[in-house]
């Protein structure tokens, strides 16, 4: 029984010696090549070349990164990214309400800008008004009921010219 336990020791131990490593095996994962090796899997990050002889593993041309470094890696890159993404977010916000601002500035001014206009518009036109019924001959004046027609004529264009140039309500 002695014997048979030397035996079986010895070949164990010629079969491992003789075999050399486990071979690695490989897979592709979304573009990657996963190698299944004794240290548990691991990511190429290069070109992976096979290997012509089968009991050989292929050969990795860049660098052989663990799972969970990779995972580790790939979380904080993604946390910088959304970092960044939210700080190129908060800019375009600030310089939307910059915008707004000048908006609401420059609606402002035209409101304003617009009653001025207006209202000198219908000055003007008051003015020019006044002063040509003023002007009309006194042979035109001299009868009483042409006179008072044309000074209700006189008074309901001015109250026209004022209720059309009256300042607009702002729209704010």
């Amino acid at each position: 029984m002695k014997t048979f336990g030397c035996s079986a020791a010895i070949w164990l131990m010629l079969s491992l010696v003789y075999a050399g490593p486990v071979p690695a095996q490989t897979r592709m994962a979304e573009g990657l090549t996963v190698v299944e090796g004794p240290a548990g899997p691991q990511i190429c990050l290069g070109r992976w070349v096979p290997s012509g002889d089968v009991a050989l593993p292929g050969v990795c041309q860049g660098q052989m990164v663990d799972i969970s470094q990779l995972a580790a890696l790939s979380s904080q890159m993604s946390s910088e990214k959304l970092d960044q993404l939210l700080r190129d977010v908060l800019s375009i916000d600030q310089k939307l309400a910059v915008s707004n601002d000048q908006v609401r500035r420059l609606i402002e001014v035209t409101e304003e800008s617009r009653d001025v206009l207006s209202r000198q518009a219908g000055e003007s036109l008051r003015s020019t008004i006044s002063r040509r019924f003023d002007a009309l001959p006194r042979e035109v004046l001299a009868d009483n009921a042409v006179r008072e027609e044309l000074a209700k004529l006189k008074e309901n264009i001015l109250k026209d010219i004022e209720r059309h140039y009256a300042p607009q309500p702002s729209q704010r």
